[in-house]
């Protein structure tokens, strides 16, 4: 459990979220650890857990340089909606400035589970569980070696998860 630092109330909603995060525009290792300590100063939220790096290269049109890509485990209390905004301002502060191309920061929400179970949203900008998780070996590979990966995306049979 990872509750520490939320407030008695706030723990009664919270929520877990797995975000699949990741950068491809150097020094990776400085922007690395902005990303993280950003990710750790949100409010109203508490990061449990970074998978180890996943180092790929480049993916996509228009796209350069090796990507760092990871998952982390947060708990928050913040809606998903208000949670996408804080993170796409992580990202803005980071240097990205549009959709696509080189990301000097990249963080996607990838899946939710409330006290009562998975939640499943369709809007125009979120939809959970992310609709391409489960094709991207980037996203599924760093979930898998989390201590707590979401089983909704993962298998957690004995062994099935490592195969990943």
């Amino acid at each position: 459990m990872c509750s520490a630092g939320l407030t008695r109330a706030s723990t009664d909603r919270r929520a877990t979220v797995w975000l699949a995060i990741g950068l491809n525009v150097p020094p990776h290792g400085w922007r690395w650890q902005r990303l993280i300590r950003a990710l750790d100063g949100l409010p109203r939220t508490r990061l449990c857990e970074v998978s180890p790096v996943l180092r790929n290269p480049a993916h996509g049109p228009g796209v350069t340089g090796r990507f760092w890509n990871a998952c982390a485990r947060i708990e928050t209390d913040l809606a998903p909606i208000r949670l996408l905004d804080r993170v796409k301002r992580i990202e803005r502060r980071l240097g990205r400035r549009h959709p696509g191309g080189n990301r000097p920061a990249d963080i996607d929400l990838i899946c939710w589970r409330e006290s009562w179970g998975w939640r499943t949203l369709k809007y125009r900008r979120l939809t959970l569980p992310h609709p391409r998780a489960r094709d991207r070996p980037f996203v599924m590979i760093p979930l898998a070696r989390l201590e707590q990966p979401p089983s909704q995306l993962v298998p957690t049979a004995s062994g099935n998860r490592h195969q990943l």
